[in-house]
């Protein structure tokens, strides 16, 4: 019943607020949990605001990689939720799970956007017309990122990803400069 709220919530906001082909960039993603927050508040909104973007953290450093599908697996959210035992950890994976929907939303729209002759990477006209992003720097504390490597370790155990702090800090660092300098447009 959460997870449906949840996702009503996020489709609902998402329509109001997200045009073009309504491909998610970082900033609608920021802003659809700055508004899931405003309704259902967390402890941590950081945490939330940093599990709504590392998703993408893999395609944002390193191009597309087969990690990043793997970030987008329900068994790593599955596994996030399982070993998320803070509050915290749980506003974080309560994040990662926002930008799933999102992007499933996303994805079934674009498709039939695209379809009908929309441009396919509109992500950055999408954010453009979102912005600014309610907020302007993206953090994840230590007990974040061993959420994120113990999840990783316990979805894939068998799969060696160079997943380390660099790898966060570089992220992080990249959206939070995004978030800084993507201003409205028109």
């Amino acid at each position: 019943a959460a997870f449906s709220l949840l996702g009503g919530v996020i489709f609902l906001l998402l329509s109001l607020f997200a045009g073009g082909a309504r491909a998610w960039g970082p900033i609608v993603h920021v802003k659809t949990a700055y508004e899931v927050n405003k309704v259902q508040p967390v402890k941590y909104p950081q945490a939330l605001y940093a599990g709504v973007l590392l998703p993408d953290m893999s395609i944002v450093v390193r191009g597309w990689t087969p990690e990043h599908s793997m970030l987008h697996r329900q068994e790593l959210l599955d596994n996030l939720k399982t070993l998320a035992k803070t509050q915290e950890e749980q506003d974080f994976v309560r994040g990662w799970e926002i930008h799933l929907i999102g992007d499933k939303i996303e994805s079934a729209y674009t498709v039939v956007k695209i379809a009908q002759g929309a441009p396919q990477p509109t992500e950055l006209l999408t954010d453009l017309a979102a912005a600014p992003s309610p907020i302007k720097i993206i953090t994840a504390s230590k007990a974040v990122r061993s959420l994120i490597f113990r999840a990783w370790a316990a979805t894939y155990p068998d799969y060696p990803w160079k997943s380390d702090n660099r790898l966060i800090d570089a992220a992080t660092r990249e959206f939070s400069d995004y978030l800084k300098f993507v201003r409205r447009s028109y």
